[in-house]
């Protein structure tokens, strides 16, 4: 499992990030910090793979997540990854996407030729 610590990215938005009408997302009042880490797992099982990488998700986060970005390889079951996921707080936001190869976070490429698991 590879696991990098939570990083704090500080301001408001960019203009490129801006809502309509140029407005940033400090003065419509969201919170100008954003937090985020990643985390993944190589363990065999999809339920294993999505526990250990959420955990070490949680921990560099010191918090639940409020939006999951999950990316796995396609040796694990889809069907697995939708349970776990559905057992996430009903707050939490998920996006997935799958790779036929491997994925990628902050701390490089794992599952290659294998299963593997990403979240951000």
């Amino acid at each position: 499992m590879h696991n990098n610590d939570a990083n704090t990215v500080g301001g408001a938005s960019s203009g490129a990030n801006a809502g309509a009408g140029g407005a940033s997302a400090e003065a419509a009042g969201v919170a100008g910090t954003m937090e985020m880490a990643t985390a993944s797992s190589t363990a065999g099982s999809a339920d294993a793979a999505f526990a250990e990488a959420l955990s070490a998700l949680r921990a560099s986060l010191g918090r639940e997540p409020d939006h999951v970005f999950l990316s796995y390889t396609d040796a694990y079951d889809i069907d697995e990854l939708a349970r776990a996921t559905a057992a996430l707080p009903a707050s939490v936001r998920v996006h997935g996407s799958s790779s036929c190869l491997s994925v990628m976070t902050a701390a490089g490429i794992h599952g290659a030729g294998g299963p593997g698991l990403a979240l951000f």
